[in-house]
């Protein structure tokens, strides 16, 4: 069996957002999301006007692009990573990078089509953005918080062998189970890199087909759109 290093999970996740989302390497035009939704909403639903959110929606995600570009942990092993190897450390915090930044996209796209995470729990996008309040970042608006538990918590990736009943495993899927015995953690499997981008483009996907709809369009333009003098 092929070893599958941290090279292999990078590209995979690279791909899926560019072809998902139509954007490119800087290297290929003017930027990254010059043929993608960004462009494509501009151009369709602005009207005469210049609709602010969208290029600055582009802009930012363009972290995502420089992100998964990052070659640094090309070579880490992740089928046979172990959990006190040298490298979690890195990886971890490379995650963690990438989950912030998904936070914010999610945050952005959550104003504009004015979900309420009470409401659409269930929709990955504010799942992983739960995920991302109560583990990754030092915030909670419910019971779990994962920092009153992390003691030095080692580090696993999605991508190696687990046992889904191991109680002791802090998962993505394991994290909002109300059954589940927080007491007995003792290591944290961070999400795979394609399910962060995953919910990322369901984002783009639910806004694109929102913005069909005359009126919604027309009060995101009328809050976005600076009128052309």
């Amino acid at each position: 069996m092929t070893t599958e290093v941290f090279k292999d999970v990078r590209e995979e996740a690279l791909k899926i957002w560019r072809d998902r989302t139509d954007r490119k390497s800087e290297d290929e035009g003017p930027s990254a999301f010059v043929d993608a939704f960004e462009c494509r909403w501009q151009e369709n639903h602005a009207g005469d006007y210049h609709n602010n959110f969208f290029c600055s929606l582009g802009e930012f995600a363009t972290n995502i692009d420089d992100l998964l570009e990052d070659q640094r942990y090309d070579d880490i092993e992740i089928i046979n990573h172990q959990v006190n190897d040298q490298n979690s450390g890195k990886l971890y915090r490379y995650y963690c990078r990438v989950l912030l930044v998904a936070d914010q996209v999610i945050e952005d796209f959550e104003k504009a089509l004015k979900i309420s995470r009470s409401k659409d729990k269930d929709w990955l996008p504010s799942k992983l953005k739960k995920f991302i309040n109560e583990v990754v970042k030092h915030r909670s608006d419910g019971k779990f918080h994962f920092h009153q538990l992390n003691d030095h918590m080692p580090f696993l990736f999605e991508g190696i062998q687990v046992d889904p009943a191991d109680q002791t495993l802090l998962s993505f899927d394991s994290f909002t189970d109300d059954t589940y015995d927080v007491s007995q953690i003792s290591i944290l499997l961070m999400p795979h890199l394609k399910l962060i981008i995953e919910a990322l483009i369901l984002c783009y996907e639910r806004l694109d087909d929102r913005l069909k709809d005359k009126k919604f369009r027309e009060k995101l333009n009328k809050t976005y759109c600076k009128v052309a003098s």
